[in-house]
């Protein structure tokens, strides 16, 4: 009988063979790690998460490898890397949020075949359309596909502000979400990163159109092309959905 071995992902990014499983996994594209029972981590298995999963050690390993922990699965952690450079910190100063990086992240770049868009013509101005996104409660009646209700438990409208929210589905399942506001411009844009399970970033552009309406642009990048192409199917859908509850929230408080 073969014995069973595991490969482990090093500090360097090289892997090394182990006759013991990882204490912690990750994810490869998010740069997470997190307890190999992250139910989180689990549960997105079946969208795709498998492929790219990595293992370590231990954290120091994770750690090493410019990952940083997880926020469901290791609050206490994520708490410590969220606050910033500090001299007793055990993480890179490379890891750290907010920080301008020299080279470029390749999910900034832009690039049409990791792209869903879409647009609608709103009738109402630009600023009237953003009243839409800022105010927690009118976002939460128009957020998500048709029949899916919404519950916000954390919601800091700023740029590098988290947004935790669960969709209900019509069906009764549950879908947490943990978004990023990685860029807003009052009346004009709105980017939001999608940072656990699958990422994508979602540009939201507000220009003017004739007859003082609003040109809304709708724009999901996700982070591969095989990605794109095995959710786009379920999101150009639903992004229709959503402007057509933004379209209806904007013309209920116009």
């Amino acid at each position: 009988m073969c014995a069973v071995t595991y490969r482990l992902l090093q500090p360097d990014g090289s892997f090394r063979e182990s006759d013991a499983p990882g204490t912690l996994g990750g994810n490869a594209t998010l740069k997470i790690y997190g307890r190999l029972d992250c139910a989180r981590a689990i549960a997105s298995i079946p969208l795709g998460y498998g492929r790219h999963r990595v293992f370590f050690s231990d954290e120091k390993s994770a750690i090493a490898a410019g990952y940083r922990p997880c926020a469901r699965c290791l609050p206490d952690q994520y708490a410590v890397w969220r606050v910033g450079p500090q001299a007793l910190s055990p993480y890179p100063w490379t890891q750290r949020p907010h920080l301008k990086h020299t080279m470029p992240d390749p999910r900034e770049l832009a690039d049409p075949l990791r792209e869903v868009s879409t647009s609608r013509i709103i009738g109402a101005s630009p600023g009237a359309v953003f009243d839409a996104f800022r105010d927690p409660a009118r976002l939460a009646r128009w957020w998500g596909p048709d029949g899916f209700t919404s519950t916000f438990s954390e919601f800091e409208f700023r740029e590098g502000g988290h947004w935790r929210l669960t969709l209900h589905g019509p069906d009764g399942t549950d879908y947490p979400n943990h978004n990023v506001f990685h860029e807003i411009v009052p009346g004009r844009r709105v980017v939001i990163d999608h940072v656990e399970g699958h990422w994508f970033r979602l540009t939201v552009t507000l220009d003017e159109a004739p007859g003082g309406r609003t040109r809304v642009g709708w724009n999901q990048r996700f982070d591969s092309v095989d990605e794109r192409d095995r959710i786009a199917s379920l999101v150009i859908p639903a992004n229709e959905q959503n402007l057509d509850r933004l379209q209806a929230e904007v013309a209920r408080s116009g």
